[in-house]
């Protein structure tokens, strides 16, 4: 198979310990296997009669559908023998002992978005390659900066290089060295040429290219669209989980917690749903809705109205009507349940995934495709799609780019809409502005002003 020019590219600049920050659908996995080829033989190994030992690590869709398929089609570029391990991120947390003695010679980490922090599954990949001696160590994602901040690029250099990283052995030492910190104590700001320096940084070890550098697609076109504010009882309850809200900001009462749920529960009255845990603040808003009188039943919460469902019901016979299909994702199943009762009225025929279904969004045997967006973010090819319907968006501009480019990524023939229906009066328009404020970080550090949403 020739490789296009921007692969080559990136086989040329390929090293040990490198990342391959190439968009999605702008031929990584290929990269990765031509990179193994050329790489593998340089390697010092105990016995060269053993067969190469490749670890790579992704998310579960890319594992059960992306990887066997290229493998078998394009394994044949590996040299001499190879024995590669496909795993899941969470797997190898649990497993993480195990696989630091199988003498694997090569780690790939497909999505490296998932080891973006501190979390223990970020550490026990990080464990794997130190530990285990992996002398090849390769990360690839197309949205490296998930955050306002760019801290990523720290774990990604401790990946690759261990305690040399090159942002320095802690995390302490490295936000003392390209940030400020914030009054509270706990939030930090980006110095003034911290990016610039990111910028030269990663350069050095990394290779970016963009879908609109080196293929030829169609329009990728955002619409906004304003809808009416909520009315009725969503409308109550929003008012008073805003109201209280507010009583506790003054009163200097309202922790990152308490916040964080407040806010979770007005997107979900901006989706059409309310529900409540066990957490001391769910109980306190139920004690708040006794007190004012507001009187509803479980299922009064899941079935309340909202403006968005108002506008599928418009819209989406246009859409369907329309060559291509139609995506529609969120954030949480009780508010895709609303979307999916709509569906089922309208009498369009769909396809659902959430995450823990064994729907194939890439058959053919649907007009509509409902998902949870992180199911749907990673590893698959829906050029089929001309619609993509944000009815929740994420908090993750990683997330969000991934689902859209889905759709938007090569063999794509026609134009692709993304629609974000925002509710007024509600968090959705703060969601969409903190989205284009991580997107304005990754195109700082790479120097790159590309398409706007």
């Amino acid at each position: 198979m020739e490789l296009w020019k921007h692969q080559k590219q990136a086989l040329k600049k390929i090293e040990p310990r490198f990342a391959l920050f190439m968009e999605e659908g702008t031929g990584k996995t290929l990269v990765y296997l031509y990179s193994l080829s050329k790489l593998l033989p340089t390697i010092r190994r105990s016995s060269n009669k053993r067969p190469y030992k490749v670890l790579i690590v992704s998310t579960r869709q890319i594992i059960k559908h992306m990887w066997p398929k290229a493998l078998e089609e394009h394994g044949h570029v590996l040299p001499g023998e190879w024995e590669v391990t496909l795993e899941t991120f969470g797997c190898v947390r649990t497993r993480k002992e195990a696989y630091t003695k199988e003498g694997f010679d090569a780690i790939i980490i497909d999505e490296a978005s998932k080891i973006k922090n501190g979390s223990l599954q970020t550490r026990a990949i990080q464990w794997v390659a130190r530990r285990g001696n992996i002398p090849i160590r390769i990360i690839g994602t197309g949205t490296p900066w998930g955050n306002a901040q760019g801290m990523e690029i720290f774990h990604y250099s401790k990946f690759l290089f261990d305690y040399t990283s090159v942002f320095g052995q802690n995390m302490a030492h490295f936000k003392e060295e390209y940030y400020d910190e914030g009054d509270s104590g706990w939030d930090w700001e980006p110095k003034d040429d911290t990016f610039d320096r990111f910028s030269e940084i990663i350069d050095k070890w990394s290779f970016r290219k963009l879908k609109s550098e080196c293929l030829d697609l169609p329009p990728k076109v955002y619409k906004v669209h304003e809808l009416d504010g909520l009315t009725g009882l969503a409308k109550k309850l929003y008012d008073a989980i805003k109201k209280n809200t507010m009583i506790l900001v003054n009163e200097h009462r309202l922790d990152s917690s308490c916040a964080s749920n407040r806010q979770r529960k007005l997107l979900q009255l901006a989706a059409g749903t309310l529900y409540f845990n066990d957490s001391s603040d769910d109980e306190h808003l139920v004690e708040i809705f006794d007190e004012l009188g507001l009187s509803f039943t479980m299922e009064d919460l899941e079935d309340l109205h909202t403006p968005k469902l108002d506008w599928l019901k418009d819209i989406l016979p246009e859409l369907v009507a329309q060559e291509g299909d139609v995506m529609i994702v969120g954030n949480h199943t009780k508010a895709l349940d609303r979307v999916w009762d709509l569906l089922v009225d309208l009498d369009i025929p769909f396809e659902a995934n959430y995450g823990d279904s064994e729907c194939d969004p890439e058959g053919d045997e649907y007009r509509v495709l409902l998902a949870n967006v992180d199911s749907i973010a990673f590893g698959l090819n829906l050029q089929r799609l001309s619609d993509v319907i944000y009815y929740e968006n994420p908090w993750s501009y990683e997330v969000r780019k991934q689902s859209s480019n889905r759709a938007h990524r090569g063999g794509q023939t026609h134009e692709v809409t993304i629609h974000d229906p925002l509710v007024k009066g509600t968090p959705d328009r703060y969601v969409l502005h903190t989205l284009r404020q991580c997107k304005d970080v990754s195109d700082t550090i790479f120097w790159e002003y590309g398409e706007e949403f």
